[in-house]
This record gives structure tokens, C-alpha cells and sequence, in this order.
């Protein structure tokens, strides 16, 4: 097995940066914090239409994790399962593409209704497409190379995203593309850039898995769960955090929401707001890096979740004082993000025992279900408390959600 992976070390790390690359184009063309929310928001005023749409891309990874991972794991080559979650993925947007053209003017109403069909399917398809992909990684790739890799295909994606980013804001800014025309050409160019992408993975080599199939039913797996959460306290703690913590990627999508609605923003605005996202994403990256090195995990994620609970606030005191300077708020969303995947991640390693590490991150992803139903509650309260007591809430609920961190172990 060794062999084979030397001999095609090149050839598949090329591979992946190529499908890095115009994902990230993809990605950020059809971005679900801002691109999506403003395409959805000319359809429907309704916050909880955004927040279901939200709660469906949350949602379909993790119920495709619980109820398929057995099916998926013990397969010795996982390769054409990553391109059948691709594919599937350039269905959705194609499917969007031509839903934007034809459907928003003539029938908004039947044109959610299809999105959401389209959405489901692009949820489902990146679960079994992700799980697929993180195993390649972990078998094509050497220990001592990892690293690199992973930085090499992040710095080269970040550059991507950023171009995407500006090309968002010129599609969205031309008067002579008005709505639906500007997002139909954003998702059709999404389509393009992921069929890309994915003749990328036609190169890859992959070694084959020798595992012997577990034989755990659904009973014993559930047996499990309860025995390690009775074991494990601060497992169960953590676990209680990062379903709270849910509230800070929950109103995502609705600071958005909150700059047309309050702000009264420019469409081209949207590629602005994107740009700064990922800039706070990549810069940042450096940032939470640095600290997590020198202060541990667990402080990190006390650190990330409280920049997380005053992200809320610091959105109303600008717009109610330099709203001008709105796009800072999505520079700080980029900032969460990345530190959120730093350090939930490390810290859930940390926590791990090595003999039971993939147990606890499958009992982890299973677990994390509060997410999936924060996003429709959020837009539930906008609608009928609005923005301002919203913010505030969610404000209070991740402070409390840091106090919280205070009893995680070191």
C-alpha cells in the first residue's frame, strides 16, 4: 500500500488542489451566508423561509451520517461514492440555475418549493461526498506531508475564493443583468466551476481499504453512546457547548437579512460583504493558529465562542452608528468561522481517547442535532420580535454558552 501511495503522491496531491481551487469558486459564487440568503430574500420576505433553508444544509449531513455511515465505511474504495456526491452536487446547482431563470418572476412560491427540493439534495450529496473524501485524504497522504498539504490546498483556495468574491459583486452590480438574470448567471457559473472540480478526483489513485465490517447493530451503537456520555462527563459538556455554540452559526445567514432590511444595502453590496468574509476567514486563520499553539484548545474555544457572543451586538452598534462600515461584521463572521472549525476540532481530539477516537467524533456528529432546528427558530423570532431582541438573545445565549466553557477540562 505504501508503494502505490509514493508512486502516486504527486498525481493525487495535484489532483486534490485542482478540485480546491474551483470548489472554492464554486463555493463562494453561490456563498450560503450571503449569495443564497439574498437570492431567497427577493422570493420571500419570510425569515423563517431563510431559516428552513438554513436548517436543510445543516441538516442533511448529519441525518445522512446516522443513518448511512455504516453502508459507507466499510466499503474498500470510496472514490466513485465522492463522485456520486459530486455529481449529484451539479445536478442541485444546475437545477437552481434554471429554477432562478425561469420561476421567480411568473411562480416565487413554486420556486421555493423547488430550491428547497434542490437544497435537500445538495445537503444529502455533500454528507456522503465529505465522509468519502476526508478517508482519501487520510489514505493518500503521508503523516509528515499532511500539513503542508492541507496549507498548500487552503492558500491556494483562499485566492480563489477572493477572486469569486469580487466576481459576485460585478455580476450583481451590471443594470443590465436585473434579478433573476444576475443570480441565474451566479449559479450557472457555480455549476461550471464544481464540474471542474470534479475532474479532478478522475486522476486520483486510491489505494484499497483492507477493514474488517463491523458488526454493531443500531442497538449497540446506541448503547454505546449512552455508556461513553455516562463515563464521560466532560465529553457530555462539550457536546451541550457545541450544540449552544449552534447559536452563533444559526443568525448567520441573517445578518444578511438585517443589512437589506435595516441598512437598506445595494445588491452589489452582497460581493462586498463576501469579499470581507473570506478575507476574515483567511487572515484569521493565522490568528486562531497562533493562539492555539500558545494557549491550549480549550481556551481557544472560550476565546472563539466569546468574539462569537458579541458579533450580535456589534452588528446593532454599527448600524446604528457607521452602517457604512457594515462589512466589518462579515469580516468577524469570517473570523468565527475559522476559528469554530480550529478549535471545536482540536479540542474534540484533545478530548479523544486514541483507541475510541473515531467513536467519539461519530457520537459528536450525531449528537450536534440542536444545529439543524436554530436556524428555522431564529427566523421564528425575527419575525416576531425582530431583529434587534433576536441579536440580543442570541447575544445572552452564547455569554451564557462561555461561562459554560469554564468547566471543560484542560
Amino acid at each position: 500500500m505504501r508503494k502505490i501511495i509514493k508512486n502516486y503522491l504527486k498525481r493525487n496531491y495535484i489532483a486534490f488542489f485542482w478540485h480546491g481551487i474551483f470548489f472554492a469558486i464554486s463555493a463562494a459564487l453561490v456563498d450560503l451566508n450571503t449569495v443564497l440568503p439574498g437570492f431567497i430574500m427577493h422570493l420571500s420576505n419570510s425569515k423563517i423561509i431563510l431559516g428552513l433553508a438554513t436548517s436543510i444544509l445543516m441538516g442533511g449531513p448529519i441525518l445522512f451520517q446516522l443513518l448511512f455511515i455504516r453502508i459507507i465505511d466499510p466499503l474498500p474504495y470510496k472514490k466513485w461514492t465522492l463522485l456520486l456526491g459530486i455529481y449529484l452536487r451539479v445536478l442541485a446547482f444546475f437545477g437552481m440555475f434554471l429554477t432562478s431563470l425561469y420561476l421567480p418572476l411568473t411562480s416565487p412560491t413554486l420556486a421555493i418549493y423547488v430550491l428547497f427540493v434542490l437544497l435537500l439534495i445538495f445537503s444529502i450529496s455533500g454528507g456522503f461526498a465529505g465522509m468519502s473524501y476526508m478517508d482519501i485524504i487520510g489514505k493518500i497522504t503521508e503523516k509528515k506531508t499532511r500539513g503542508e498539504f492541507f496549507a498548500i490546498k487552503q492558500f491556494l483556495s483562499a485566492f480563489a475564493s477572493i477572486g469569486a468574491g469580487l466576481t459576485v459583486r460585478k455580476i450583481l452590480n451590471l443594470k443590465t443583468l436585473p434579478f433573476p438574470k444576475n443570480y441565474a448567471l451566479l449559479f450557472l457559473l457555480a455549476t461550471f466551476a464544481l464540474f471542474l472540480a470534479s475532474l479532478g478526483f478522475w486522476l486520483i489513485k486510491e489505494p484499497k481499504t483492507h477493514k474488517k465490517k463491523e458488526e454493531r447493530g443500531f442497538k449497540e451503537y446506541i448503547s454505546l453512546i449512552k455508556k461513553i456520555l455516562k463515563e464521560d462527563k466532560n465529553f457530555l459538556r462539550f457536546i451541550i457547548i457545541e450544540n449552544i455554540a449552534g447559536l452563533g452559526i444559526m443568525i448567520i445567514p441573517f445578518y444578511l437579512a438585517f443589512a437589506k432590511d435595516i441598512i437598506k444595502i445595494k445588491e452589489s453590496e452582497i460581493g462586498t460583504y463576501l469579499t470581507f468574509q473570506i478575507l476574515g476567514a483567511i487572515l484569521s486563520n493565522l490568528f486562531w493558529g497562533k493562539i492555539s499553539k500558545h494557549i491550549g484548545s480549550k481556551k481557544t474555544l472560550e476565546l472563539c465562542i466569546l468574539i462569537g457572543s458579541s458579533l450580535p451586538i456589534i452588528s446593532i452598534l454599527i448600524q446604528r452608528t457607521i452602517p457604512q462600515f457594515f462589512f466589518l461584521v462579515f469580516f468577524g463572521i469570517g473570523m468565527i468561522i475559522s476559528g469554530r472549525q480550529i478549535s471545536f476540532n482540536t479540542y474534540l481530539l484533545d478530548i479523544s481517547p486514541e483507541d475510541h477516537r473515531a467513536v467519539y467524533v461519530g457520537i459528536n456528529g450525531s449528537l450536534v442535532i440542536f444545529t439543524m432546528i436554530l436556524p428555522l427558530i431564529g427566523g421564528g423570532l425575527i419575525e416576531n420580535f425582530g431583529y434587534y431582541i433576536t441579536f440580543l438573545l442570541v447575544s445572552m445565549g452564547m455569554f451564557i454558552n462561555y461561562i459554560l466553557t469554564w468547566g471543560l477540562s484542560e
